[in-house]
């Protein structure tokens, strides 16, 4: 799971991530938005696939970017369709009055780099997360990711607030066994 090589990538290990590159490192001027597709049916063999949606509001369209599926693939025409229009309800209910308004954006599925093996999803979610600017896709492949990989663990590992929480040095364990 989590932080070793070819590991998954944990929904805790994803949100603590998730959280860093927002506060850190996001440009205010853009909203990218990380999904979990959920795969399996009990909660014991539930595992899922990370990808992200970014909202340009300067090309007035929701931009699908997805390191192990392309536009064809039905399970994320669906799943993806489905979240941006929740994406548009959430926003017509809290922002009717806003002076820009996402009920017209089109959708447009990105050519991005493709993963090499099932396990790195989440990993590509977060370069996607940091670096999509909404016009050049980021050129990195699996060595990025590997590199991805260690810069995590060292933030998870020396930041103060993580390592107050009462768990932490078993999360560490757990997730990189």
């Amino acid at each position: 799971m989590a932080v070793k090589p070819r590991g998954r990538l944990g929904t805790n290990l994803a949100e603590a991530a998730i959280e860093y590159i927002q506060r850190f490192e996001c440009p205010e001027d853009k909203v990218m938005l990380p999904f979990l597709q959920l795969w399996g049916e009990s909660e014991k063999d539930k595992e899922g696939h990370w990808y992200t949606v970014s909202v340009n509001s300067n090309q007035w369209k929701f931009e699908i970017l997805d390191s192990l599926r392309g536009p064809d693939d039905e399970e994320l025409r669906l799943h993806s369709g489905e979240m941006v229009l929740n994406i548009k309800r959430a926003w017509r209910e809290h922002y009717a009055d806003a002076k820009m308004q996402i009920q017209d954006f089109t959708t447009e599925h990105i050519s991005v780099p493709m993963q090499d093996n099932i396990d790195d999803c989440g990993f590509y979610m977060l370069e996607f997360l940091k670096k999509w600017d909404g016009r050049v896709v980021p050129a990195f492949g699996p060595d990025e990711i590997v590199e991805t990989r260690k810069i995590i663990t060292h933030r998870l590992i020396t930041n103060q607030d993580f390592n107050e929480k009462k768990n932490a040095k078993k999360f560490i364990e757990q997730h990189s066994k």
